[in-house]
């Protein structure tokens, strides 16, 4: 099992409804147009959310998380993302090669 990272955003929040915060946070993490954000799973329990999924890049997971915690009624965020990439052989250069799809 991977190990979980707890964050905690700065600022208050007021109570909002799971539902809600979830909806937000899903609307917020698409608007931010990166494709695979459509594919983390958002689970919210009372203000909590947990982001679960796989991204390409460490740039991906950190505008994931930080977006998170912008959204309102996210009290504290859980980060359960890992980042995917394969090392491939460049065929021209004979080397391997980091390529994110």
């Amino acid at each position: 099992m991977v190990p979980t990272r707890q964050i905690t955003p700065s600022s208050i929040h007021l109570d909002y409804p799971d539902d809600d915060v979830s909806r937000r946070v899903t609307l917020f993490l698409h608007s931010r147009h990166f494709p695979g954000f459509r594919k983390l799973a958002i689970c919210v329990d009372r203000g909590i959310v947990t982001l679960t999924g796989a991204v390409q890049s460490y740039y991906e997971k950190q505008i994931a998380l930080t977006s998170c915690l912008n959204v309102p009624g996210v009290l504290s965020l859980i980060d359960n993302v890992t980042v995917e990439y394969e090392l491939r052989l460049d065929p021209q250069r004979n080397t391997k090669s980091t390529q994110f799809d």
